[in-house]
Formats: structure tokens, C-alpha cells, sequence
């Protein structure tokens, strides 16, 4: 194969499918203002928009039948994040079903034949469906109402083994009967369940079975028996490749792969990164690699030779820099792990993740590069609470426990000063989503530690956000903040809104306002509650949702920060 350098763009994670000689992948190209289904030869490397749909569309994720002939695309619409469902014939690019007017929320399924089961759920009624598509007659057939979404991970012998999704986190394993369509087995225990694969005629699964970390199970009449291998971090996704498993790990922010055989662990070498949507195609894995100085390339390693190769890139604007790792101690000798985007100054920016329980990971991302490149150190630390460093550690910030992740921030500001010589003036704040409350908490319950701050996105008060939200996330949710009812004082006491007027470092709001996650009222009520003549900004985008995805308010928001940090620094 050869390597294929395109436009300036972006290779967007969301899915990945070889078929025919074609490549299909999620993009955004030079001359693109959303991410779109794209394909490309990958013999006379010819490129299309394979799937672009109204302009007011994106596509999130899409996932190919096993015989490349159809295609479940996922459409976000005017940025609502309501997934919409579209089934795509690959041989003619038509679309021959579409799911209805975005009422419902359309969750990601699996393949049977040409039939596709998935689940959905009406945003009004509050309760999921499970439902199936058949490529056959063209129709959709609800199976069954229930009270949680279904997980699909694979199928077999005419079963369905799925996960009924009870946290953000946690599912419980059962098994669905595709002939009686019926539920004819449920675990009743409580796991991280990452996926399940068939593999020499036996059924394995990525899960922690409640433990500490995710590892390989091998998995006989419903009992589960780990596999032992000597793997330091939470398996992420297992590829079987003839008579070896190829397997992706989680380790340090960053995503190792290994080759398992015969008892046998070797490492094969690949570029720091986070891997997405790995796959076996003959003797290679293809899979797109997301690395700290480059947008998501396609990459093709071919086991047997042990040799990488590149398959698709676009082309760099910017110069971008690789992290160093670091760890401190923090207030009760908890490991923290950040990354430090080194710059010649004294001033540094602090950039929380959401989630919280996601992880700031060693990939490329384009607001911090364009900040580093403006003078700025940059740190990132996965607090506690975060994912990739076991049970326990996400699980620290729980309930009451809320305050203690940003009292991790407060013991990296006096690592910054004296390890690595920042300037107490000059330390400032970013996060998006959860972490734009935990910013705007940060400058409003310790004012004087910051100089500067912007918001993305944030909640204000957790009440706002649980009245707010859909009653269906209200139970995905409690595991993480506690019961809404019996912790509403808590949550009106630690709130930013609470505490708004203590703020006295200059601060961007910004805020698309089609957002269903977190409601732009709560920008919008921090935002008048706050004192003016302290200086603060509010970016709102009429055609965004939670997360910001056409290119024009992208470029927009990314030069507005920049700006905002040089003025007020």
C-alpha cells in the first residue's frame, strides 16, 4: 500500500472500514466546514465526500456490515447531538432508511446479517427501545421497551450477547435469544465491559468483573476465568489475529499494542498515541492513530513483517510539540499523572478535562499546540477521578468527595512554581464540559491562585444541570454525583453560581446554544450573576451544541482564546 498525503484536514475518530480497495473514514477536509463520511482508493488514491449530507448534518460514527454492503451512519442535526440513524447501500451511496425527525436518540448496535439491532430512546417518554433493522424488507420492528440501553458486543449461535448499561461506567452482562427475542440470561453483577470477541471457538471479554483494571477473560457457561498476563493497565480492545490476539492497552495517557501467543507477551512498536477502531485486514491491523503532534492518521502494521506503514494523513498548519510526563504528590500523597507542553516562559495554562471520568490522553490537541506556540506552558493533569488508572482512583471524586479532585489543581500550582519555575502571577485555567465547571469552581472558591480563566460549556450548579437534563441520563449519572434529591445541598453549596461574585480573574464563557448536555443557561446564569466590573466575556454559537464541530466557529473560538489570554494576561 502506498502512503497517501492529503489536504490540509482532519481524520476524525468515529469509524474506520476497508472494503473493495476502498478506505471509509469520518473527515474534514480543507474544503469542508463539518466532519463527513468520506472514501478514498486506496490503489489510485482518489478521494470523495461519500456522505454529505444537508448542511445543518455531521456524521459522528458509522459501522460497516460484515459484507461491506450497507452502512449504519449516525447524523448529529443543527449540533443537537440527537444521533439520528440513517442505513446507507454502499454499492449505490442511497440511503434507504432514516431514522425519524431526531426524536429519538439513536445508540450504536450491531450487525447480524443484514439485520441491525440497536437502541434508541424517545427523549419525551423517557424509556429505551430495542429495536432491529432489516436490510431484507426495509422495516424497523421495536423488540422490546426497557428501562436501560443495550450494549452490543457480538453474536453468535443465534445469541446476542449485549450489556444493559447501568452507570457511564458500568454495565450488567445478559444474552438476548435472536430466535425467541427474548432476554434468556442476566449476570446481576455490576462491570466495566469493554467488548466481547469470539477467538478459536471461545467466547472472551475485556471487562474488570468489578475489579480494579480491565484484563482478558475467557468466558465458558456464563463463568468468567482471567486470563493472566503480565499487561500494567486496563486492556482497551482485543484483536484475534490466527493463532494470536493482538492487544491494545491503556498505559500512562497513552495506548501500547502487544501480541499474545502461546503464553507469550511481545510489544510491537508503534508511535506514541491513542489508537481508535483497530482491525485485522489479511496479515495487517489498520487502525487510526491519534498522536500529541498530528491529526489522526490511518495506519496499517503488518504482523507477520512487523513493519508500520501509513495508509492516509492530512498535512500539518501548525508547528506541534510532544509532552513529557510527569507525577507529584498531591494534598494526601495521591500519584497524580499530568502532561507539560514545555515553553521559554514563566507562564503557564492549567487545562482540565470533562467527564470527569474521561482521561486526558496523549493525543493531538490543536487549542493547547496553538497556545504552547504562543508562550505558554502547558499542563494537563488527569485528576482524580479521572479514567485509565484503576477503580478506585476514578471513583475518588464520588459523591461527597467532589472537592478533593480540585484540591489535586491546588497542589500541581505549587508543583508548577517550583519544579518547573512558573510565576505564581501568571497561572490560568481552560476546560471544556466538566471541566469548565471545575474551572469555573476553581476561580471562584480560589480567586487568588489564578490570573486568567475561559469556560467552555461548563455547568454552574449541578442543580441547574439535573433539572435540566433528560430523566433518562438522571440514573447514568448518580453514580457519579450521588442521589440528585439527597445531595442537592451539597450541590448548591459547592456551585460556582453559588459563589460567582468571588471571581476575580478574568474570565471567557463560551457556550453553544443548542446544547442538550449541559443547558447554555448555565453559562448564562453565571454569567449575569457575575460582578462586571471584574472583566468577562460570553462567546455564545447559535449553531453549535456541547461540543464545537464546524470549522468556522472551531477557528473562531480557538483565536478568541488566544486573544483573550494575551489581553488579561
Amino acid at each position: 500500500m502506498k502512503l497517501i498525503d492529503g489536504a490540509d484536514g482532519e481524520i476524525i475518530h468515529g469509524g474506520l472500514a476497508v472494503e473493495n480497495s476502498y478506505m471509509y473514514y469520518i473527515g474534514m477536509r480543507e474544503d469542508a466546514n463539518r466532519p463527513q463520511l468520506y472514501r478514498t482508493h486506496l490503489n489510485t488514491q482518489s478521494t470523495e465526500i461519500y456522505y454529505k449530507g444537508m448542511d445543518n448534518e455531521r456524521v459522528r460514527s458509522f459501522l460497516m456490515s460484515p459484507d461491506g454492503q450497507y452502512i449504519a451512519l449516525y447524523i448529529d442535526l443543527n449540533g443537537s447531538e440527537k444521533d439520528c440513524l440513517h442505513i446507507m447501500n454502499v454499492n449505490t451511496g442511497g440511503i434507504v432508511f432514516q431514522s425519524s425527525d431526531h426524536v429519538y436518540f439513536d445508540f450504536s448496535g450491531i450487525w447480524v446479517g443484514h439485520n441491525y439491532y440497536f437502541s434508541r430512546i424517545d427523549d419525551q417518554e423517557g424509556k429505551y427501545e430495542w429495536v432491529v433493522f432489516s436490510c431484507e424488507t426495509f422495516s424497523l420492528t421495536c423488540l422490546a421497551k426497557l428501562d436501560e440501553q443495550v450494549i452490543s458486543y457480538v453474536a453468535s449461535d443465534e445469541l446476542l450477547h449485549v450489556g444493559l448499561k447501568k452507570s457511564l461506567l458500568d454495565v450488567e452482562y445478559a444474552i438476548y435469544d435472536l430466535k425467541s427475542n427474548q432476554f434468556v440470561y442476566f449476570s446481576e453483577k455490576i462491570e466495566r465491559m469493554q467488548q466481547m470477541f469470539f477467538w478459536q471457538d471461545e467466547l472472551y471479554a475485556v471487562t474488570d468483573r468489578g475489579g480494579e483494571y480491565i484484563g482478558l477473560f475467557r468466558v465458558t457457561e456464563q463463568q468468567f476465568v482471567q486470563i493472566d498476563m503480565p499487561i500494567n493497565g486496563h486492556i482497551a480492545r482485543v484483536i484475534p489475529y490466527k493463532d494470536s490476539l493482538v492487544i491494545q492497552v491503556n498505559e500512562q495517557a497513552a495506548h501500547s499494542l502487544y501480541i499474545w501467543n502461546d503464553h507469550e507477551l511481545k510489544q510491537l512498536s508503534i508511535p506514541v498515541g491513542v489508537i481508535h477502531h483497530a482491525q485485522s485486514l489479511d496479515e495487517r491491523l489498520i487502525f487510526i492513530l491519534d498522536e500529541p503532534t498530528h491529526w489522526g492518521r490511518v495506519m496499517s502494521y503488518h504482523l507477520s513483517q512487523c513493519e508500520l506503514e501509513p495508509l492516509l494523513q492530512f498535512s500539518m498548519s501548525q508547528p506541534a510539540l510532544f509532552p513529557t510526563d510527569n507525577t507529584y504528590n498531591s494534598f494526601d500523597d495521591t500519584v497524580i499523572h499530568y502532561m507539560h507542553y514545555e515553553a521559554d516562559s514563566d507562564q503557564a495554562i492549567i487545562y482540565i478535562h470533562g467527564g470527569p471520568e474521561f482521561q486526558a490522553m496523549k493525543q493531538y490537541y490543536p487549542l493547547l499546540q496553538r497556545l504552547r506556540n504562543e508562550g505558554y506552558n502547558i499542563f494537563v493533569p488527569n485528576i482524580r477521578g479521572s479514567d485509565g488508572y484503576g477503580r478506585s482512583f476514578v471513583e475518588m471524586d464520588d459523591g461527597m468527595n467532589r472537592l478533593e479532585a480540585q484540591r489535586d489543581i491546588i497542589a500541581l500550582i505549587a508543583v508548577l512554581i517550583e519544579r518547573h519555575g512558573i510565576d505564581a502571577r501568571h497561572i490560568s485555567i481552560i476546560g471544556e464540559s466538566y471541566g469548565g465547571y471545575t474551572t469555573l469552581s476553581m476561580i471562584t472558591r480560589y480567586p487568588a491562585f489564578f490570573n486568567c480563566a475561559v469556560a467552555v460549556a461548563g455547568m454552574s450548579n449541578l442543580n441547574i444541570f439535573f433539572n435540566n437534563t433528560a430523566s433518562w441520563r438522571i440514573p447514568l449519572r448518580e453514580k457519579e454525583y450521588g442521589d440528585v434529591h439527597m445531595m442537592k445541598d451539597f450541590f448548591e453549596q459547592i456551585a460556582p453560581l453559588t459563589h460567582a461574585k468571588s471571581r476575580t480573574a478574568p474570565l471567557l464563557i463560551a457556550h453553544g446554544m443548542r446544547d442538550i448536555r449541559v443547558s447554555v443557561d448555565e453559562s448564562l446564569a453565571f454569567f449575569h450573576e457575575s460582578d462586571k466590573e471584574k472583566p468577562i466575556r460570553l462567546q455564545l454559537y447559535d449553531d453549535e451544541g456541547h461540543e464545537f464541530c464546524k470549522r468556522q466557529n472551531i477557528e473562531h473560538f480557538y483565536t478568541q482564546v488566544v486573544q483573550f489570554f494575551r489581553e488579561n494576561d
